[in-house]
Formats: structure tokens, sequence, C-alpha cells
């Protein structure tokens, strides 16, 4: 795996030394400098080792498993998150299907983008993807582009895994109300991608905000992330259109 990802950081970084010297090359201090685009809807690899590796070891994962994953989670670290604290119910609930999480922490929509066209999901045919992303774009694009890039991405799966049947969630709530309202606005726009057909929105936004307030046991104290009872909502939530959709599923079969 190191070997891998020393030959894919050489390939990365003669692609792109033009663009990283502009300006002479001289040392940066911008913090952000490793996100990579901030295009919500071009397709951009971020440049941290770590993330480098994360993303080989999907692509290796679903070069060992491709024929066995029957359930693909893709998204950013609040899908990461389920192997930590939603651990338990996630193993409780989808170990049956064989489940794959390929979330990344921090991944905005052009990463996640990135991400399933170079070979995350390459051969794979799930029966289900379930996509979670946008709320990382929030300090950084407007909501159309936000839109645009979850777009693309369900573009992308749809193209690359036209069998699979794509459960597409809203953004969940932020920590206030003003954001919780942009949230909401965006998914409103999210929910157009639903076709009835191969791809299904769900808002599980009613678990989360009740009554203009945020259920701030199903975070943790940054009030993005989620707690453990956090993810047993999320599958509590999810539970009933899943369960219709895979009926459908084995029905055309």
């Amino acid at each position: 795996m190191e070997f891998l990802v020393i030959i894919f950081l050489i390939f990365y970084l003669l692609n792109h030394l033009q663009e990283n010297c502009v300006s002479g090359c001289m040392k940066s201090s911008d913090p952000t400098k490793n996100v990579g685009s901030y295009d919500a809807f071009t397709p951009s690899p971020r440049k941290e080792a770590w993330w480098l590796e994360k993303h080989l070891s999907h692509v290796e994962h679903s070069q060992k498993n491709f024929e066995n994953i029957k359930l693909l989670f893709l998204g950013d670290s609040i899908t990461h998150e389920w192997n930590e604290d939603g651990n338990y119910t996630f193993h409780k609930y989808y170990a049956k299907y064989n489940a794959a999480n390929y979330g990344v922490p921090a991944d905005r929509t052009q990463h996640l983008l990135w991400r399933i066209r170079n070979g995350e999901i390459h051969n794979l045919n799930p029966l289900m993807v379930v996509l979670l992303i946008g709320t990382n774009n929030f300090g950084h694009n407007k909501d159309m582009e936000i839109f645009k890039g979850v777009k693309a991405i369900v573009i992308e799966l749809r193209r690359r895994l036209p069998h699979s049947k794509i459960l597409l969630l809203g953004i969940l709530p932020r920590s206030t109300d003003t954001a919780t309202k942009r949230v909401n606005a965006i998914n409103k726009l999210i929910m157009q991608l639903d076709d009835d057909l191969m791809v299904w929105f769900f808002d599980l936004g009613r678990y989360f905000y009740i009554e203009d307030h945020l259920v701030t046991e199903l975070y943790h104290q940054d009030l993005l992330h989620l707690s453990s009872k956090g993810y047993e909502t999320w599958a509590f939530a999810m539970a009933p259109v899943m369960r219709e959709m895979m009926e459908i599923i084995f029905e055309s079969e």
C-alpha cells in the first residue's frame, strides 16, 4: 500500500507541477492549500498523503470485494464515522449486505466526484448506494454550486453503476437556524434529482431538527458530527425507505 501511495504522489505532483509553481514555487502559508479545487462540480483530488492513501485503500477494497459489496455508503466525515460512533449500528443493520463505507473526512462534492471517477467504484454492482455529501461545501460555494456538485455525483454514479439504486440523502441540519434554513433550501434543490425509479431522495432533517431546534443529543459538541445515538436515529429513519427500495429490487430480479 505504501508503494502505491508513493507512486500515486509522484504521478500527482508531476501532473500538477505547473499549477503549483505559477508564483515561482514560493512556499504558501495558506492552511487550505491541500483541499484542491473550490469548484463544487469539477472533479478534484486533495493533496494530503493520508487522503490519497485512504482513496487507494477504497480502490483496493473494491478490487478484492467487487462481487460481494451489495450496499455502498459514500460521503464525508459524517458517513466515515459509521466506522466509529456508528460502528455497532452499521454492523447490526448492514453487515448482511457486506456494506462498504467510503466516507472520507472533510470531503466536498468535488473530492467525492474525483474518487468515484478514479477507481473506488470500478467493477462494483451494489444493490444500493447511500449518498450524503455537501455540508463541507458550505463555506466555499453558493447553493446552486453545491446542488450542481451533488448532481454531478449522481450522474456519475448512474453512468458507472447503472443497475444500482441511489438513496440520496438531504444534507443534515446545522447548528444554527440560519444555517439550517440554508440546508433546507439546498435540499429542495437536491430533491429535484429524485426520479422515483433509480434515484430516491430522503430528508433525514425531521428526525434531527424538531420544533425549530436541533436535537443536540444526536450530535457531538461540535453540532455537526453525530453521536452513537445519532447513527441509531439515522438507521431507524432510513430503514423504511431502504426496505421499500430493496423489495422493489428483489421483485425485479
